[in-house]
């Protein structure tokens, strides 16, 4: 089973030094397989699998021990109940509050698998998955990644040709990653609400 393990960040930076530290932390604990490191403001995360289910429990306090307290651990392999783009939405909004990148993304490809090649509501969803993407190779410590992807972003985003999209205003979203990308740099921002 595959768990995504949520501790809050105790002052790590985005880096690839930081995350040599988070591994570090944990090596020796005898943990189930895990891997996919990201930090946040908020959260050091990864994924956490596990053979025995029995063993979750026991490799969570590990981990708490290890790095500090458990925000949060979520099942990845379990089938989740279908969501409309309204509330896939509304709770992309809210994860993306958390600096929850990796969960943004995953959200969103489940919708824009649902519509058709060439829909511009398809285009918007794949601006807005580019994003969370560029955002979680920040937070792996990986600008310039970041930077090239957010780029992708930006076209998708222009082809989608409308202002809102639930509630999100778009072309105030895509002159804020054209700042970023004249500048070089992938920092964070809020998602501007449509007026």
């Amino acid at each position: 089973m595959r768990y995504i393990v949520r501790v809050k960040n105790g002052g790590r930076e985005a880096s690839q030094a930081s995350i040599a530290e988070v591994k570090r932390s944990l090596s020796g604990r005898q943990l189930s397989r895990h891997e996919n490191f990201r930090v946040s403001r908020v959260a050091v995360e990864f994924d956490l699998y596990e053979d025995n289910p029995g063993d979750l429990e026991r490799d969570v306090r590990a981990v708490a021990s290890a790095l500090g307290p458990v925000l949060s651990v979520r099942n990845l392999s379990t089938i989740e109940e279908a969501r409309t783009i309204e509330q896939s939405i509304a709770l992309v909004k809210s994860m993306y509050l958390e600096e929850r990148f990796w969960e943004v993304h995953e959200e969103l490809e489940s919708q824009w698998r649902k519509f058709p090649k060439g829909v511009p509501e398809k285009e918007v969803l794949q601006g807005l998955i580019l994003l969370a993407a560029a955002y979680v190779h920040l937070q792996k410590g990986e600008e310039p990644v970041a930077l090239s992807i957010l780029r992708r972003a930006i076209l998708r985003l222009g082809a989608f040709g409308g202002s809102a999209y639930h509630g999100l205003d778009i072309p105030r979203l895509r002159e804020a990653l054209e700042e970023m990308e004249g500048a070089g740099s992938v920092w964070l921002i809020d998602l501007p609400p449509a007026e």
